[in-house]
């Protein structure tokens, strides 16, 4: 009863993206853990692959289909053994109708189910379809519609949405818990310095967007009536100079480092392949990433923050960060105290507003005792609960409790990550 990622090269988040890496572009790799510590070995997950997506869309061989697939194959190939893990050693299927009711098959919404459907032959898939909702607030009523079509049975998050308004809106029809996946730091994310020799300002982290107004957009904006999903990293990124002696903003506007050329249906087809090219080789966001060492950022201040998104999703790097022995400031919220994270305990609660923020700042650098405190429990309990290969084990322990219960004619898929504030500690 195997366990299928879907297409997992193409996704940047489940490990480096081949594509990114030849054309000098920043992996997300917010599920490493899942390649790192699931896929391949003898009970170890398998890949589902649709050949006819690839990250290299964008050139001419998405046209030519028997070409498209080759590449497909090679990319998988390849991107296996540039992320660690033996592509001999690993099952690959391309047969939807190969997969059985007791099988699973993990797919994500973005890019693909956000517009058009692009992975129609989910219908024909017998096993339990469960889709990761990460960038579900792009083209959500198309999400809604297309995993609906689909026969998704369960949705999985960065954080249990069921209570969520901007969620409930649009997926009535869906009447179970979104499954809570967390993230992992990964091994490099240390504590190396003592909280006493470190600058006593908070640290404000992350990119946001300006988002246009555009189809895949307007549920959002019309919901949340802004065009940021990041609002308090915008006012603090316009406010970073009058803030610096309390925050030191390394926040970026992403749009103002990605710049494309706009290919136009009149352009000459020497202008078209110009521009296209352009975009293949600069128009990436590389430079907010390489601007700094986030792990030794992480060690040199005593507080950070990294502001949520306003649809009810962490920053990775609140975990990241926090297993490096810094304080995190974070909003009062169920994201973190679904699992486990208790404000006042492991982390500083805020606001949500730059007042509340900058109150909470002033908090910390008065008690700096107390704050120290603050940052070695939530440092503790991330390093115990968080790291990659606990976090895959646990993922995988649910999903074969998911499989056992189809098999006995249930659909149950059990959370071990869910927690509850009595049992958080």
């Amino acid at each position: 009863m195997p366990i299928y990622f879907h297409n997992p090269s193409y996704f940047t988040h489940y490990g480096q993206n081949l594509y990114y890496k030849l054309t000098g572009r920043f992996s997300h790799r917010k599920y490493w853990y899942l390649t790192a510590h699931m896929l391949g070995g003898k009970n170890g997950a398998a890949v589902f692959l649709d050949l006819d997506s690839n990250s290299f869309g964008s050139f001419f061989f998405y046209k030519l289909r028997p070409l498209n697939r080759l590449v497909t194959r090679l990319e998988n190939f390849l991107w296996l053994a540039l992320n660690g893990v033996n592509p001999l050693g690993v099952k690959v299927e391309t047969d939807p109708r190969a997969l059985a009711k007791e099988d699973v098959l993990i797919t994500f919404s973005y890019d693909h189910l956000d517009s058009e459907n692009r992975l129609p032959w989910m219908k024909d898939v017998a096993a339990a379809k469960l889709n990761h909702l990460s960038h579900y607030m792009f083209g959500t009523s198309s999400v809604s519609a297309n995993c609906r079509e689909n026969g998704v049975s369960h949705f999985l998050a960065e954080n249990e949405l069921s209570s969520n308004p901007y969620f409930a809106k649009h997926f009535r029809w869906y009447g179970k818990p979104v499954y809570l996946l967390p993230y992992a730091y990964q091994e490099r994310f240390e504590d190396r310095t003592p909280f006493a020799g470190r600058l006593n300002r908070c640290f404000a982290m992350g990119t946001f967007d300006l988002l246009p107004e555009s189809p895949k957009t307007a549920d959002f904006i019309s919901f949340y009536h802004g065009r940021t999903i990041h609002p308090m990293r915008k006012a603090i990124h316009e406010r970073s100079a009058e803030l610096a002696g309390l925050i030191d903003s390394s926040i970026s506007n992403n749009k103002e480092e990605v710049k494309f050329r706009q290919i136009k249906p009149g352009d000459s087809v020497l202008s078209k392949f110009y521009s296209a090219a352009y975009n293949v080789f600069n128009a990436r966001q590389a430079r907010y990433f390489k601007k700094f060492d986030s792990v030794r950022k992480l060690n040199e201040y005593r507080m950070f923050v990294v502001p949520e998104e306003v649809t009810g999703f962490p920053g990775i790097t609140a975990i990241e960060g926090m297993a490096c022995g810094c304080a995190f400031i974070g909003i009062d919220d169920p994201m973190y105290r679904n699992i486990g994270l208790l404000p006042g305990v492991h982390y500083v609660p805020y606001d949500n507003t730059m007042d509340g923020l900058l109150a909470a700042v002033r908090r910390c650098q008065a008690d700096p005792e107390g704050t120290a405190k603050i940052a070695a429990a939530g440092r503790d309990f991330v390093r115990a609960n968080f790291n990659g290969r606990r976090v895959a084990e646990l993922f995988r322990a649910d999903l074969l409790k998911l499989q056992a219960s189809r098999a006995a004619g249930g659909d149950e898929l059990p959370c071990s990550f869910l927690r509850t504030e009595r049992s958080a500690g």
